[in-house]
């Protein structure tokens, strides 16, 4: 059986596993020409940098079940709020999540996130925080965050270790953090994996 490259279509097992895709799934989860980055992974664990609908169609190759997915994206691209107190850190982490096609929304401190929040009809998809700053802490505003928008998945930054964070604050391991120094490919798969759950 042969698909139209131009399609964006994956093939699952039934449980879920991606088999093949096509030129134009690879190109629209942002591996175009790579199908080795995301053959044997889950459909829900590969990385999109917009919004995606799915369609799903089961069928049968030789006796074995199989699904045929064809991906869509809304055209809208994920909003990310940055955090962060230091304006230089901030201005450049926001430089590399635009260029990776990202809209990015910056405030200074949780203060002037949760102003952002209650004035923004517009929903925020992930928000990224450092855990150290002034007037409201990161992990302050995450418990804040849960009664203003508990559907935005939030992510955790910090020069402390994860160890150092736990004792720092008083979120538990299950919010996802990520540890200066990093490199941008490691944010940015942090992000994508993120945004997937």
């Amino acid at each position: 059986m042969t698909f139209d490259a131009a399609v964006p279509l994956l093939v699952l097992t039934r449980e879920g596993i991606v088999l093949s895709a096509t030129e134009g799934a690879l190109a629209l989860l942002g591996h175009s020409g790579a199908s080795d980055a995301i053959l044997g992974r889950r459909l829900e664990d590969l990385p999109a940098r917009t919004r995606l609908r799915i369609r799903r169609a089961p069928f049968l190759l030789r006796g074995e079940a199989l699904e045929a997915v064809i991906l869509e994206s809304s055209g809208e691209p994920f909003t990310l709020l940055m955090i962060e107190d230091d304006a230089e850190f901030r201005e450049a982490t926001a430089r590399v999540l635009q260029a990776r096609g990202y809209r990015v929304l910056t405030a200074e401190d949780g203060e002037q996130a949760i102003d952002l929040f209650q004035k923004r009809s517009e929903p925020i998809d992930l928000v990224i925080s450092d855990v150290v700053m002034p007037k409201v802490s990161g992990d302050e505003f995450y418990l804040i965050l849960q009664q203003l928008s508990p559907k935005t998945r939030f992510l955790l930054i910090s020069g402390h270790s994860p160890r150092e964070v736990l004792e720092l604050t008083s979120l538990g391991p299950e919010v996802p953090l990520i540890t200066k120094p990093w490199t941008s490919q490691e944010l940015l798969q942090k992000i994508e994996s993120i945004l997937k759950k």
